[in-house]
């Protein structure tokens, strides 16, 4: 008895160790897919109507924020009221179809045994940390220019 258990352990390791090169090799050729149809001028991101709300909210509010606010405020507690906000109206927004990135990182993950959902939860989570801060620098960029347009014609407002 003592023997069969020993030898199934190397079989079953050989096995993992097989099934994990098929995973990689697999993962390698999208890789190398996705990297092929980007090099060869695949279209830009899109602009769905969600993104293009938020960029619009940002501007509007940086102005807004600008002009009336910022003499007896912070600038940073409009702004996060439009983030909550945001997250509350995605839902109401048709979605777009994703498309599944396939990176290294991704098929890194998945080799050294992280599960599929969890990293997707975690590149989903990125994504919005990078809608965010897509949103912070409209916001900032317009709040700047509009201050600088303000003082450029004299406005008494600091």
């Amino acid at each position: 008895m003592q023997g069969d258990g020993v030898s199934r352990s190397p079989r079953r390791g050989l096995q993992k160790y097989l099934s994990r090169f098929d995973d990689a090799m697999r993962l390698r050729a999208q890789v190398a897919g996705a990297k092929t149809s980007q090099d060869s001028g695949s279209e830009p991101e899109e602009l769905d109507s969600f993104r293009l709300f938020r960029v619009f909210g940002s501007i509007i509010l940086a102005i807004a924020v600008r002009v009336f606010v910022c003499k007896y405020l912070s600038i940073f507690a409009p702004f996060l009221t439009l983030q909550l906000a945001y997250m509350g109206l995605y839902k109401y927004f048709p979605k777009g179809e994703k498309k599944k990135k396939t990176t290294v990182l991704t098929a890194a993950l998945l080799l050294s045994g992280i599960p599929a959902e969890v990293i997707n939860r975690s590149m989903d989570t990125y994504s919005k940390m990078g809608d965010v801060f897509t949103d912070l620098c409209v916001y900032f960029f317009t709040f700047i220019v509009c201050h600088e347009v303000l003082l450029l014609f004299g406005s008494e407002i600091p």
